[in-house]
């Protein structure tokens, strides 16, 4: 009997903790615990091609940009398409920065800085030497 009463005591003591936990939490008091850090979500985003085996790889928070080839035989690699950073993370934090809109040649998209404005053209291409980014002034 004195068993089930411990176990009894035990476990209102701790459902008794948690009610306080969360109300101290909701009254702004932190009380001190185990810390977390935010992890970066959706910083990547993949935009499809009217090529079936091909997307584009967008780092929304730099710009740059990767064609993502995929295959059903083995043919699968991702290439560079603008290895350059566009805005620097330390200085212009942030995810979904930069995004691709398509165009009407299924070879261009545009990248827009949806921060400053700035826009440059994208050609993705099986060629490296077709493959290019462009600033639009």
């Amino acid at each position: 009997m004195k068993k089930i009463h411990y176990l009894f005591l035990s476990l209102c003591l701790l459902l008794l903790f948690n009610i306080h936990s969360d109300a101290s939490t909701q009254n702004g008091i932190d009380l001190p615990g185990p810390q977390t850090h935010q992890v970066d979500m959706e910083r990547y985003e993949l935009y499809p091609t009217q090529n079936m085996w091909i997307f584009l790889k967008l780092d929304t928070a730099t710009g740059r940009i990767w064609m993502v080839q995929y295959s059903l035989e083995g043919n699968r690699k991702e290439v560079f398409l603008n290895p350059t950073q566009l805005a620097h993370i330390e200085v212009d934090s942030g995810n979904k920065r930069f995004k691709l809109h398509p165009t009407q040649n299924m070879y261009n998209f545009l990248l827009l800085d949806q921060r400053d404005g700035r826009v440059w053209q994208v050609q993705w291409s099986f060629n490296e030497d077709a493959r290019m980014i462009l600033p639009i002034y």
